[in-house]
């Protein structure tokens, strides 16, 4: 069904755009580093860092272990609200490492956003986004058999943080290798070797 735009409608929709733009808010995460927690499964789990943050787990057989990593967008992330929802902005680089392991591989871990927040000109000082990933280690069949896979729940989200009596969410929007142009909500990595994406998200 197709809508049909009056003379009025137009004009009205002009006059809310002329308003809600002169009261536009600029959200900014500043300085953002990462960790991983509350990692469910794996055998011989260990993590490192915050910028890039780093999580390994496996029992290496030469190549090392499998992990992820998280490497903050720099210099910052900034969101301009409306649109309401935001458009999606790099929060910074996922890289899964995929090496052939012994022992248990994890099924879900939690990367923790640490940030000095910011809305508009007030510094809301430093605030905490908790995002919950779940692991899909497939079998280890060699030639770089089969893809594991990353994913995260539609609409993942984080903590609220309120501003003037205002609520906003953080929420993750997905993964992508091509800046952006194509967003999706599973990471699919191959046996043996390295693969980055971005990840995005909204408020």
């Amino acid at each position: 069904m197709f809508k049909r735009f009056t003379a009025l409608s137009v004009a009205m929709s002009a006059a809310l755009l002329a308003s809600t733009s002169a009261n536009a808010v600029v959200i900014t995460l500043d300085n953002i580093s990462g960790s991983w927690q509350n990692t469910v499964g794996g055998s011989n789990v260990n993590t490192s860092g915050s910028d890039p943050a780093v999580i390994r787990w496996g029992n290496s057989t030469g190549e090392g272990q499998s992990g992820y990593s998280f490497n903050s967008y720099d210099p910052y992330a900034q969101f301009t609200l409306p649109p309401n929802p935001t458009s999606y902005v790099e929060l910074g680089t996922f890289t899964h490492m995929n090496n052939p392991i012994t022992g248990s591989a994890i099924t879900s871990t939690q990367l923790k956003l640490t940030t000095t927040l910011w809305v508009d000109s007030s510094n809301l000082g430093s605030k905490s986004f908790v995002f919950n990933f779940l692991h899909n280690e497939t079998p280890n069949g060699g030639g770089g058999c089969c893809d594991d896979e990353v994913t995260f729940a539609s609409n993942n989200s984080s903590s609220t943080f309120s501003v003037g009596g205002v609520e906003y969410t953080l929420y993750l929007a997905g993964f992508s290798r091509d800046n952006g142009a194509t967003i999706l909500s599973q990471f699919d990595s191959r046996e043996g070797g390295d693969r980055s994406a971005k990840l995005y998200g909204y408020i």
